[in-house]
């Protein structure tokens, strides 16, 4: 609730990116007070939420900058507005936010790779592993009670190989891309390199 209304006050102000933010910081604190106060969270259910509170907040700021803008009020890990990736002539600062909304939303993208058995050095076990089973009902139920398009969205990415290759093949390019808009030339080799791991495994 208080993120909602930071965001809504920041979008008032014309702050779309402070946002980003502030969004990248809530994730920051909650995966150390998880830890911390050892929450029995489901396997996977962290790094899920996650990448979806990336995703959804990047997509809310993109649809608030593109003049067509949606309820700041709404839940942001809720309703995905469509999906938008013009540049809107941004500046190196906004380009470092999109870069870490991206670099962790790969980030998990890439844990639930591994419990979904997707990114393993063994030999592949098939399109759906005992730990991907165990993400659908995590989010069947979920999606049942809020109706999350986004959710639905991860639930496909997570219960087949080729889409969750194209996703994080997307996801990395973007990635790649936003880092060298930032002048993050470093960041960006290092990004790249480990692409060409994944691309190559």
């Amino acid at each position: 609730v208080i993120f909602e209304r930071q965001a809504t006050l920041l979008f008032i102000l014309g702050q779309a990116w402070d946002v980003g933010q502030r969004a990248l910081k809530l994730l920051k604190d909650l995966s150390e007070e998880s830890g911390s106060m050892q929450l029995p969270l489901s396997v996977g259910a962290l790094d899920a939420w996650s990448y979806l509170m990336c995703k959804n907040v990047l997509d809310v700021i993109l649809d608030q900058l593109s003049n067509n803008p949606i309820n700041p009020l709404k839940q942001f890990v809720l309703e995905l507005p469509p999906d938008r990736h013009g540049t809107g002539g941004l500046g190196p600062s906004q380009w470092v936010v999109r870069s870490q909304l991206w670099h962790l939303q790969l980030n998990k993208l890439h844990s639930l790779g591994l419990i979904s058995k997707f990114i393993t050095d063994n030999e592949p076990l098939g399109d759906i592993s005992p730990e991907t089973d165990t993400l659908t009902e995590l989010w069947g139920s979920m999606t049942a009670s809020v109706q999350s398009s986004s959710a639905l969205d991860l639930l496909n990415v997570l219960t087949s190989r080729d889409i969750y290759n194209r996703t994080y093949v997307e996801l990395a390019e973007q990635l790649i891309g936003a880092l060298k808009h930032a002048g993050r030339k470093r960041m960006a080799m290092h990004a790249s390199m480990n692409f060409a791991k994944f691309l190559l495994a």
